[in-house]
């Protein structure tokens, strides 16, 4: 008989201590608060940006109002990936300073980032229109410059950094004329650089 109460009595402090565990760490009890925390911090880095849903099931970014000058645009949003930035997205966002392009991003759209005129470093998982290379464009190109030569006139003479985090080649004169440039970081997947890549970028130092 003393052995049951001794066992009901452990059975009742294991009971307690269980419940005081729950009270003091709400990440015991999940009830969804913190998941909802989460997806509240994920929208809050999409502010100011538009998306817009493509046939294949995954967002493009359409444009952008926000007032940040640093942007990071994510990866995913409303739980699928997002792909491509559109033509004119960020077009004459004289005030962007800095943006980061995530490697979920497959195409850029020519003229994607034209009049970005105050923009100093960019984050970008390749050169060109696509990530598979098959349009041999110019880094210019979302700026909107249509060839090498036009590099230029619609590269911002403000933008000093330039992070390329993937691809596998950087084409024929694909930097030509950059001059403002100081700084091109090339990933070790890079295979191949083409002839004149960086030809006439006079302002680099690594």
């Amino acid at each position: 008989m003393k052995r049951f109460i001794y066992i009901l009595m452990a059975i009742a402090l294991v009971l307690v201590l269980s419940l005081s565990i729950i009270a003091c760490n709400p990440l015991a009890a999940d009830d969804g608060t913190n998941e909802k925390a989460e997806n509240n911090n994920a929208e809050s880095s999409t502010q100011g940006l538009s998306f817009t849903l493509l046939e294949n099931d995954t967002y493009e970014v359409s444009a952008y109002t926000g007032t940040d000058t640093n942007v990071n645009i994510p990866r995913t949003y409303n739980g699928k990936a997002v792909t491509s930035i559109g033509q004119e997205a960020f077009g004459e966002c004289e005030e962007l300073t800095s943006i980061t392009i995530p490697d979920s991003v497959t195409s850029i759209a020519e003229g994607a980032f034209r009049g970005c005129t105050g923009l100093t470093s960019i984050t970008i998982p390749f050169i060109g229109a696509t990530k598979d290379g098959t349009d041999d464009t110019p880094f210019g190109y979302i700026f909107g410059a249509d060839s090498y030569s036009y590099n230029s006139s619609n590269v911002p003479s403000s933008l000093k950094s330039v992070v390329i985090t993937g691809g596998t080649s950087i084409g024929d004169d694909a930097f030509y004329d950059c001059e403002g440039l100081t700084s091109v970081t090339i990933p070790a997947g890079v295979t191949s650089i083409a002839e004149g890549a960086f030809r006439g970028c006079t302002g680099l130092t690594s």
